[in-house]
């Protein structure tokens, strides 16, 4: 079985129509793509702000949230008291992004590109 073959069956499983291209050579492959609720707490209170209060500062490495995700999330909470940077290309990452958020009087120790 090949993961072209898994992959289809998931396609399958999920309930949607008959998968395109059965019976031909289609390619079926996953999209990895970041869960914004990921981030928001059941209460609808941010992890970010909930870490930030506990640490001098939070270090998120991840492979699915990247600089404009995390913006969005700080905009959406109104987290106007957070600062935050991406430090992706300081530790030459390929396959991941390295982002630093903390309180806004720590700013100054960012790492990194300034994204918020």
């Amino acid at each position: 079985m090949s993961l072209t073959d898994y992959f289809q069956g998931l396609y399958v499983l999920t309930g949607r129509s008959k998968p395109p291209g059965i019976g031909t050579n289609a390619v079926f492959f996953p999209i990895r793509r970041f869960n914004d609720n990921s981030l928001t707490l059941p209460s609808g209170k941010s992890v970010i702000e909930l870490l930030c209060s506990m640490a001098d500062m939070c270090v998120i490495e991840d492979v699915d949230l990247h600089g404009p995700d995390l913006r969005r999330h700080l905009a959406s909470h109104k987290l106007t008291s957070l600062a935050a940077s991406d430090a992706t290309n300081g530790v030459f990452l390929r396959s991941s992004s390295l982002l630093c958020v903390c309180r806004d009087e720590y700013k100054f120790y960012l790492p990194g590109k300034r994204i918020w």
